[in-house]
């Protein structure tokens, strides 16, 4: 995961391979073929909240990207990394910036 956000980061193409995985093996909990439709229906109504939340993060992200363009916020890899920073500084740790280049020394 953070090796593909580095290469994100570094090329400068948010291509999110994540959510398209996502989006696959949720829908084929509803388009199994050994479900009950009982099952079906219930991994419909979990895949609807899925999407739901996927669209969410896509607002988020672009709602982002505009007021970055603007000028008016930094971009959303570091805005995580500033996030996670700031997260690792209030437990205790110091992250080196390679950490967000995909290198293996994480913490100092």
């Amino acid at each position: 995961m953070r090796i593909v956000q580095g290469n994100n980061q570094y090329l400068g193409a948010p291509v999110n391979r994540i959510k398209i995985m996502g989006n696959w093996a949720s829908r084929s909990l509803v388009e199994s073929p050994d479900l009950s439709y009982g099952e079906k229906f219930i991994n419909l109504g979990r895949h609807f909240l899925f999407k739901f939340v996927l669209f969410s993060t896509d607002v988020v992200f672009y709602t982002s990207k505009v007021a970055q363009f603007f000028g008016r916020k930094q971009n959303v890899e570091d805005d995580m990394e500033a996030s996670i920073k700031k997260f690792a500084g209030d437990m205790g740790f110091e992250v080196n910036h390679s950490v967000f280049e995909g290198n293996s020394s994480m913490l100092t």
